[in-house]
């Protein structure tokens, strides 16, 4: 019997969220994560771990509801959570000069990117994962 390929999946927590939004696919917002992407896999494949990378929003009911989602998905030993964070912004009205306070999500771009090169230096480190991982990105 081969061994099975090795994968790991790298989700923009931020980005999936939206793109599911725009979709209006909000019966896919409580997904078991692990269980979802390892639907995608070929007989041949194996799924190493789903690595989601997301920040706590400011407003309590939505931290709320997305604190529950990952509390549920991190029952799944394959789910690990990486945060970022949430910056406040000042937007100033190009017409009447108003300031708005807004939030941009920060450091998840980095945090992936930091991510996969670990665990790609892990790899080279190690006979653990095998002869090859393939590695999925999911972001918008």
């Amino acid at each position: 019997m081969e061994d099975k390929k090795k994968v790991i999946v790298y989700v923009d927590g931020f980005n999936f969220y939206y793109g599911l939004k725009s979709k209006k696919w909000k019966m896919c917002y409580w997904l078991d994560l692990v269980s979802f992407f390892n639907s995608f896999l070929k007989s041949y494949q194996e799924l190493v771990e789903v690595n989601y990378f997301s920040a706590r929003p400011t407003d309590a009911g939505k931290h709320d509801r997305q604190d529950k989602l990952f509390q549920a998905n991190k029952c799944n030993p394959k789910f690990n959570l990486i945060l970022g964070k949430y910056l406040k912004k000042e937007i100033k009205c190009r017409y009447c000069g108003g300031i708005i306070h807004s939030f941009e999500e920060k450091e998840t771009d980095v945090r992936i990117a930091t991510k996969i090169l670990s665990d790609a230096y892990k790899k080279a480190q190690s006979e653990t994962l095998g002869d090859c991982v393939k590695i999925l990105i999911f972001a918008s």
